[in-house]
């Protein structure tokens, strides 16, 4: 699934449904912040899924796999870079 990030108070954001386990892939042309953030509720906050972990480095390009017991996950990413390239993909 191809992710569309929106421009959002000054940071590039995108939101989807994870119904099983998946690869999240992010390519951006600059380094900055990116954070990755869950709910497992449709409506209602998110919380950080990483707290002072790999998503709080600065990269061009991430590729990370996500596990979890508990689906659906609502999922949002934060870049504070434009996004050139957003892609999950599912476990089959």
């Amino acid at each position: 699934m191809e992710l569309n990030f929106r421009k959002e108070k000054g940071v590039y954001v995108a939101e989807f449904e994870a119904t099983s386990d998946f690869n999240l892939h992010i390519e951006r042309e600059q380094e900055g912040s990116i954070s990755v953030l869950q709910r497992t509720t449709p409506s209602g906050e998110y919380d950080s899924v990483y707290m002072g972990g790999y998503f709080n480095r600065e990269h061009k390009t991430i590729d990370c796999d996500f596990v979890g017991a508990i689906y659906p996950k609502y999922i949002k990413v934060v870049s504070q870079v434009e996004v050139i390239k957003g892609e999950v993909t599912f476990n089959a």
